[in-house]
């Protein structure tokens, strides 16, 4: 429908606020004023400012989000117990999209202020001193949370924390039996910033393995082995020493003992370091320990001094040769006291403990030894060298040749070792008796492809298969038939597809893209001739490799621009672009230097029709699409 008409207005605002606000739109005025809030004015006698007004937007169509709303957190540089996270102060948008928070409660440097609505992805960086902050529309992506095995983890509770695991989580979900879960509205094209709590996995910052899109599986999360540790806290009076913060000291998520002394962490990695700060009040000391095995609790006694007995061991193997490497371990029956290091190139560890009865362990964490575990007493005299044998590993024969530039490991239920290719590639490899996979994962187009191997029985033969490529061919034809140059690319894309796309590599007539990618993508075909449009369109790849043959794209001349835009003066058409919203989903287009947009085909009537510029001062505009472009817009 040629002729359709709307204005792109320049609006010069009247009334300039202390504290900046632009985008108002033509019926609305500055808001903060004292007899909007009485005795509240953007700043004080001295000209000190007393409010942080922000407006949140849509990032698509630059509309204000009513009801949005700003959490400043309370933000703790070590380690915090979960429950005490918190938002020091909240505001919630009103019609118009503006909060309003005292300038006391967010001014200085902060790392983080939430901007949150219903339907529409967190962001982080509402920072405090602008006078705008965008919001993405959410999408609702399905999950699996898998071991590093590839095995489902039920009862999983999955996390969005943006920026750091010290502030309260914005998205929460629970897998089910299968490991499925459904992280809402959210953006699935960042795939960090997870945290995952689930028994017998670390808890960590974890990643989606790729971009989700309608009509995909869901996306994998990879959870890394771990443990948990239980016990008690007491002083030498054997009274319970309450509210003692202890975490791991590598992870921002700590616990706090309950007023019996009690405590549980979960999601640490084995014989973690454990660090605990005991209540002021208490003037105890700060201090550390080795977390225990999962099924032996720690009872930990503050203040206690006891004397040490060193103790040595020499592991080694069935032919007395050195176990080097080996990590040996004592724990104590009564308390959970872990001592531990590793065995020198002489298979030799000396280890100082206090007197108790010990159980002696030593692990070969996946290399070349095994376990083996005895009972030791320790007492004041001094200890005989103990001698400890480990078993060797089986092995299998590893072909690595077609995986040299991936990431490669080992791994069990509750341990992974990374191997390097070119390190075991024709060599027999160690392998655990316990049931164990290869893990191989790469990295493309910002994914994560994973492949689980199951690890053969001991002396078999394995070859280890990289990731095939699938192969997108296509021909180029002109609008007369002949053969013409272009260019094809293959990739995700989620939402706004920018027409400002570049080719990467030299045109030819029969063009290949290969890629890793599976599940819906996006494949644009580029003319070298530019008085040509481009191409693009979706395909689903179901990995596996093999070819998908697109044909001949025929390559079109320019229609009509979809739309045509007549500025006023002043504004720039770098500034400006075209965004068009509807139940195809949303397309962003720039405007070029006459005015002119294409892209715009699958708008149908009735969808949502925005152009807006970064000028200042310049309001956005919207229509409903009156039917199919072009259209053309003063």
């Amino acid at each position: 429908m040629r002729g359709a008409r709307a204005f792109l207005l320049l609006v010069p605002l009247s009334y300039q606020p202390a504290v900046a606000q632009d985008q108002l739109r033509a019926d609305e005025s500055v808001r903060e004023t004292d007899a909007a809030f009485p005795g509240a004015e953007p700043r004080d006698a001295a000209g000190e400012p007393t409010l942080w007004c922000v407006r949140i937007v849509d990032a698509i169509d630059r509309r204000p989000i009513a009801g949005a709303l700003v959490q400043v957190p309370w933000h703790r540089e070590e380690g915090v117990p979960e429950p005490e996270t918190h938002f020091q102060c909240a505001g919630r948008a009103d019609d118009d999209g503006w909060v309003r928070l005292p300038w006391v409660a967010v001014q200085g440097w902060r790392d983080y202020v939430f901007a949150d609505a219903v339907g529409y992805a967190a962001n982080e960086y509402c920072s405090p001193g602008d006078s705008v902050c965008i919001l993405q529309r959410g999408v609702d992506v399905p999950v699996q949370v898998v071991d590093y095995m590839g095995r489902a983890v039920p009862s999983a509770r999955v996390e969005l924390v943006l920026g750091c695991g010290h502030v309260p989580s914005q998205r929460t979900a629970f897998t089910d039996a299968h490991g499925h879960a459904v992280l809402p509205a959210i953006q699935p094209s960042r795939h960090e910033d997870l945290f995952v709590t689930a028994k017998d996995c670390i808890l960590g910052g974890y990643r989606l393995r790729r971009t989700w899109r309608t009509g995909d599986p869901p996306v994998v999360i990879d959870v890394v082995p771990g443990t948990s540790v239980s016990g008690r806290v007491v002083d030498t009076n054997g009274r319970p020493i309450a509210g003692m913060r202890l975490g791991a000291s590598n992870q921002a998520r700590w616990t706090r003992t309950d007023r019996d002394g009690r405590f549980t962490l979960t999601g640490i990695a084995h014989w973690q370091t454990i660090a605990f700060v005991p209540p002021e009040p208490t003037g105890l000391p700060r201090g550390q320990f080795v977390a225990p095995p999962a099924a032996q609790p720690r009872l930990l006694v503050l203040g206690q001094q006891e004397p040490s007995v060193q103790v040595r061991v020499h592991a080694h193997g069935p032919a007395d040769e050195p176990a080097a490497g080996v990590r040996v371990t004592l724990v104590r029956k009564s308390d959970g006291l872990v001592v531990t290091a590793r065995a020198d190139d002489d298979g030799m560890v000396e280890l100082a403990a206090p007197a108790g009865a010990y159980r002696l362990l030593a692990d070969g964490e996946l290399g070349r030894w095994g376990r083996t575990e005895v009972a030791l007493d320790v007492d004041a005299s001094a200890v005989p060298t103990q001698s400890l044998s480990l078993p060797r590993n089986p092995t299998v024969r590893v072909d690595a040749s077609r995986v040299q530039d991936l990431t490669l490991g080992i791994t069990t239920a509750d341990a992974f070792l990374q191997l390097y290719p070119a390190a075991v590639d024709g060599k027999d490899v160690p392998v655990p008796q316990e049931p164990a996979t290869f893990r191989i994962s790469t990295r493309a187009d910002g994914e994560l492809p994973v492949r689980h191997v199951p690890v053969p029985a001991p002396g078999s033969a394995l070859v280890l298969e990289g990731f095939p490529e699938t192969r997108v061919l296509a021909h180029f034809v002109d609008p007369d038939g002949a053969a013409i140059a272009g260019t094809l690319v293959v990739q995700r894309r989620l939402g706004p597809q920018d027409l400002g796309w570049e080719a990467p590599h030299e045109p030819f007539s029969s063009a290949v893209a290969s890629t890793l990618l599976t599940g819906t993508v996006t494949w644009i075909a580029m003319p070298a001739d530019a008085a040509l449009a481009p191409l693009h369109g979706d395909l689903v790849l179901k990995g596996g490799g093999g070819e998908v043959d697109l044909g001949a794209l025929t390559f079109a001349k320019p229609r009509a621009p979809d739309l045509t835009v007549q500025f006023p003066a002043g504004i720039d058409s770098a500034t400006v672009q075209v965004a068009q919203v509807g139940r195809n989903g949303f397309l962003w287009s720039r405007i070029d230097e006459q005015g002119l947009a294409s892209g715009l085909s699958a708008a149908t009537t009735g969808d949502q029709v925005t152009i807006s510029t970064g000028e200042p001062n310049a309001l956005p505009m919207h229509f409903p699409a009156p039917g199919p472009p072009p259209w053309n817009v003063v």
